[in-house]
């Protein structure tokens, strides 16, 4: 069995659930997925365990949908999590199938919240 690990925004909630069930469907072992961290104690621990399931995942998949009028968007935190996977790949001599849902575009915008 294959094991996935999904990165995205957490403003997308129900379209990351729909992911996380869509691989579950598919006999993948969904290692991890972005969750909401109740406190910044919590958050050490939290980005310790999410990196840690990068290093052992077979499929990395970024759910970029569009936001605001970014088409493919890449926010800061899946921007570094898709750079660690590559790093891991060319490295530690991984493997890691590397998705991403849409097409990001060509210049970088950073978005303001």
């Amino acid at each position: 069995m294959n094991n996935v690990v999904l990165s995205g925004s957490l403003s997308l909630g129900k379209k990351i659930d729909y992911w996380v069930n869509c691989f579950k469907s598919n006999n993948y072992e969904v290692l991890d997925y972005p969750k909401l961290i109740a406190n910044n104690k919590d958050r050490v621990n939290r980005l310790k365990e999410y990196y840690h399931n990068l290093e052992n995942t077979d499929v990395y998949f970024l759910i970029n949908e569009d936001k605001g009028n970014i088409k493919g968007y890449i926010g800061l935190s899946s921007f570094a999590e898709l750079n660690y996977v590559i790093i891991l790949n060319i490295l530690h001599n991984r493997n890691i199938l590397i998705y991403l849902l849409n097409k990001p575009v060509k210049v970088l915008t950073v978005m303001k919240n």
